[in-house]
Parts: C-alpha cells; sequence; structure tokens
C-alpha cells in the first residue's frame, strides 16, 4: 500500500484577483530526510516526509524566486528576478 503525503494548506484556494497574488511554490527538496518548498514570496516550508506534518515556516526575507534552487554540500543559494544570488547555509 503506498501512502501520500502532501503538504497542506500551502495552496490558498480563494478567488485570486491578478497575478501579484498568486504563490509559485518550488519543491519539495529533499535535504537531510527533511522536505524543503520555497515560495515564489520568500516563505519556506519544512515538511515530514513521512507525516506530512509541516515541521517549521519561516521567511527568508527574499522575494521574486522563481527558479529552482541550487543545493551544494550544507549551502542552498536562490536567485531572485532580479539575478541577486542568495546563500543560506
Amino acid at each position: 500500500m503506498v501512502k501520500f503525503f502532501g503538504l497542506q494548506n500551502s495552496i490558498n484556494l480563494k478567488k485570486v484577483k491578478k497575478a501579484k497574488d498568486l504563490n509559485l511554490w518550488l519543491g519539495p527538496y529533499l535535504i537531510n530526510n527533511l522536505l524543503y518548498n520555497i515560495s515564489y514570496f520568500g516563505e519556506l516550508k519544512i515538511v515530514s516526509p513521512m507525516t506530512g506534518e509541516v515541521l517549521t515556516t519561516e521567511s527568508l526575507g527574499v522575494k521574486g524566486i522563481i527558479l529552482p534552487p541550487v543545493i551544494l554540500s550544507n549551502a542552498v543559494f536562490i536567485m531572485d528576478e532580479n539575478s541577486n544570488v542568495f546563500q543560506f547555509e
């Protein structure tokens, strides 16, 4: 039997009046047995892959993330829509 656990409440299903209100989610990315989801507006959600429980939600302080992050060793590199690159460890 296969069980699927998704990120709950990550997508607001209300009617969106303007494109600027849409949120693009990148991920999930499996790092150290945790799923990382990053949004266009710089929100990070860390989810348990076993239960689907959201373990933490944080703001990265970066907006306009439209490309998937680059993950190298212990660092994550994120580029915003203005081509600024940010490193998180």
